[in-house]
């Protein structure tokens, strides 16, 4: 018999994540912006400003992906409205 609760991240919950929210299907992380100065400046290809948009947008469809997943699957606040 399991006698542990489930995990519940509800204390770190934010607008783009839901309150609950599963631990075999985490978030993904956004890649790591260049500093200025790891772009030589000459044109290579691929830059890597070049491959870190790639990488961006590669982030966002898949967070976006992630978010559609995962906040229809979070659980709805049942509390009674607030009535003032």
């Amino acid at each position: 018999m399991n006698d542990h609760a489930p995990i519940s991240l509800s204390a770190s919950a934010s607008p783009t994540m839901p309150a609950a929210v599963s631990i075999a299907n985490p978030a993904p992380f956004p890649p790591r912006k260049p500093e200025p100065h790891e772009c030589c400046g000459t044109g290579c290809i691929p830059c890597v400003m070049d491959i870190y948009e790639e990488e961006l947008w590669q982030y966002e469809k898949d967070l976006k992906v992630w978010e559609a997943a995962n906040i229809a699957k979070a659980p709805a606040d049942k509390s009674p409205p607030n009535r003032t």
